[in-house]
């Protein structure tokens, strides 16, 4: 079974006291792509003149990223960071489905996509952004972010890479891979600083287009990129030509891959009831699968918690099922549920013999995440008149007014939860990493704001989950399973939680309230 995942998130970034049109339509995966038929490869290329691409610095030679953080600071740190994004992640989940009309709908993000793109915009910006951005992401207990960014930016980016370049070096394992992307106006002055941290430790692609007078060729780059980066199951993700006023895009592409260590059992998937609550049901259709799965039941939050680990165990999907049905009672879980919570359901798991009965899904899930972002307390991003994101550039020095940039210093009680990295680590950083001096010009007094702001936020998931097997094997599974006698029965005909996560720096690279999987009918089959 393989599971393939696609993500956009894009950020259009606009100038000020402009109007400006957001492009914000994609193609959906196809899915003869699933299926293994040929794509349609776009005749265009990167315009190559005006792409910088990272490339591996004597730095990264140095410490080969993957295994830079030594063994006795390893845990602490990646706890530090899972903790920082799994909150955020659960905030937003919440926050999303408060600023939303329908509280039945399926919310699927990236917590690892969204986290990396919004660091990179906590990398571009100043004053009251940075602040409310340093908050929402929780990076303060990390470390000092406030006055010391530029570590916790090495380490976040270095944690990234660790993740993604490990399971590169499994050969059998999940794949995975998380691109950035900024793509910035000819004439927009990029800040060495901002280009340093961002190709040295985030890795992104830095490329400079002329969206006023090409922009159906800017359109074309863009769109190569994702296609490029999604390894084709992303044809575009502009279908117009973006507006001749934008200034930049910040976009990023999460493609992961993964086949079930144990594979569900093919043949035997049938259409079930799926209450979404006291008074309304679907069918699904589920799939079964039986075996020794890590498997927790907590009394004190009154849920199942199972894993479904993929090759290698390195990532794994678990579902959280509360033991009261229905979507009420899954929201009311979410109101209670934190990052230390979690931990520790997932802590507490052991394996266990389990019949599963889960649903095979195609879920799709587009969110504008503007207004549960400013909902969390971000709301000077979008703001033309208070958005600073002079860490970025100091504008077009052709004629594009400015204003400046100003650094204003956070309340104490923001700060002083900070400083959580072992002080050795952070000296072992300081002395093998270089110093850019971000955070010296972020205080300069004449750092200039080059009236950038963010029109919208999008988030697009294509997420597949099914089954793989022969005919044969199933024959011979059906009948053991009418057979054993299971500890454990884990049956998500009900409302559940679903998150991927990355077992040696828990990160948590997918996230998702499934109040009805998709597809599903609204008939029962028919009686046979």
């Amino acid at each position: 079974m393989k599971h393939i995942f696609a993500l956009i998130l894009f950020i259009a970034v606009c100038r000020a006291k402009s109007s400006i049109y957001f492009p914000d339509e994609w193609e959906k995966i196809k899915i003869d792509a699933l299926r293994g038929v040929p794509m349609h490869v776009p005749p265009y290329k990167y315009a190559t003149e005006n792409f910088i691409k990272p490339q591996r610095s004597s730095l990264h030679e140095k410490l080969k990223l993957y295994s830079f953080f030594p063994p006795q600071w390893e845990e602490q740190t990646f706890g530090l960071i899972s903790r920082a994004i799994a909150n955020f992640s659960l905030n937003l989940d919440r926050a999303i489905e408060e600023s939303n009309s329908s509280n039945d709908e399926n919310i699927v993000f990236s917590p690892l996509a969204l986290s990396a793109t919004l660091s990179l915009v906590l990398l571009a910006s100043n004053g009251e952004t940075f602040n409310e951005l340093a908050k929402i992401l929780g990076f303060e207990i990390i470390h000092d972010v406030y006055h010391d960014s530029e570590l916790v930016h090495k380490i976040v980016g270095l944690a990234n890479q660790e993740m993604i370049e490990g399971l590169a070096d499994d050969p059998d394992g999940p794949k995975a891979r998380l691109s950035l992307g900024l793509f910035l106006k000819s004439g927009y002055l990029i800040r060495d600083e901002f280009q340093s941290i961002s190709r040295e430790f985030y890795r992104g692609d830095v490329v400079s287009l002329d969206f006023e007078r090409h922009s159906q060729e800017a359109q074309q780059v863009i769109n190569n990129w994702v296609y490029e980066k999604s390894e084709g199951k992303i044809e575009s993700i502009l279908d117009e030509v973006p507006s001749p006023l934008t200034k930049a895009i910040i976009t990023s592409v999460l493609y992961f891959n993964g086949e079930w260590d144990q594979h569900f059992i093919d043949g035997i998937t049938q259409k079930v009831e799926f209450k979404i609550d006291e008074n309304r049901a679907v069918w699904v259709d589920m799939m079964y699968n039986d075996g020794r799965f890590p498997f927790y039941n907590d009394p004190k939050l009154k849920v199942k918690i199972i894993g479904f680990p993929y090759k290698n165990n390195q990532v794994s999907m678990y579902a959280i099922l509360p033991d009261e049905p229905g979507a009420a009672a899954l929201r009311n879980l979410k109101r209670r549920l934190n990052a230390s919570d979690l931990e520790e359901l997932i802590g507490k798991m052991q394996n266990r013999s389990c019949l599963v009965a889960f649903p095979r899904m195609n879920l799709s899930s587009d969110l504008n995440l503007e207004r549960a972002l400013k909902r969390m307390g971000l709301e000077s991003l979008f703001d033309p008149s208070s958005a600073d994101l002079g860490m970025l550039s100091q504008g077009n020095p052709l004629g594009d007014d400015v204003r400046a940039s100003r650094y204003e210093s956070p309340f104490e009680q923001d700060h002083c939860l900070a400083r959580r990295l072992d002080p050795s680590f952070v000296a072992y950083l300081r002395s093998n990493l270089p110093d850019v001096r971000l955070d010296e010009l972020r205080r300069a007094a004449n750092l200039v704001n080059p009236g950038l702001f963010a029109d919208s936020l999008l988030h697009r998931v294509r997420m597949r989950v099914n089954e793989e097997g022969t005919e044969a094997a199933a024959a011979t599974a059906i009948e053991f399973i009418d057979k054993i006698l299971p500890d454990e029965r884990f049956k998500a005909d009900r409302p559940f939680l679903l998150a991927i996560r990355h077992a040696p720096t828990k990160s948590l690279m997918f996230w998702a309230t499934i109040n009805k999987p998709t597809p599903f009918y609204t008939q029962p089959p028919p009686k046979l």
